[in-house]
């Protein structure tokens, strides 16, 4: 629910929409079979290979253009960049892990504050943002203010990996 981060797996689920409840559920199904891993990962950033348009890839063409972005200083995640996300999963597919596992990015930030980053990694000096906060938004449902994920268990499983923080590379 966001509300008791950093999240570990052992953490008990308190969904606040029907896209987490479904979420859960498929969890709870799949922990029922012997071998399973469930990789629960955070807010993914880059650029899809497929040509369909992503959140991010729409913000970072607002950002090139000018146009403006209402972005949220409230809501907290660690993003993950997409190469860095595959590289785990590969890992811990090889891997003998079961159970749950969490994969997060190495910093906690606001999308304010990554899209911010974005902006100076692109050198755009003076980004049309506006920081709003989730009271801004009437309706639609509930979201949790901090999903940041604890992924001490993943340290200790592939005690090597390392995942970059918001960079040229992305780019």
């Amino acid at each position: 629910n966001g509300r008791r981060p950093p999240y570990r797996e052992d953490a008990p689920p308190s969904p606040t929409s029907v896209y987490a409840s479904t979420k859960v559920d498929a969890e709870k199904v799949l922990l029922t079979r012997p071998g399973t891993l469930i990789v629960r990962l955070p807010l993914l950033y880059g650029f899809p290979i497929l040509p369909r348009d992503s959140t991010f890839a729409q913000q970072i063409a607002s950002l090139r253009s000018g146009r403006p972005l209402r972005l949220f200083t409230d809501e907290f995640r660690a993003p993950l960049w997409l190469a860095d996300a595959a590289r785990a999963l590969v890992r811990l597919a090889l891997s003998d892990a079961t159970g749950i596992m969490h994969v997060s990015g190495p910093t906690r930030l606001s999308r304010y504050e990554m899209i911010t980053q974005c902006a100076a990694v692109l050198g755009i000096h003076s980004p049309t943002l506006e920081p709003i906060v989730r009271a801004d938004v009437p309706g639609g449902a509930e979201r949790p203010a901090d999903l940041v994920l604890d992924d001490t268990r993943l340290r200790r499983t592939l005690p090597d990996i390392e995942f970059a923080p918001i960079g040229p590379h992305v780019f």
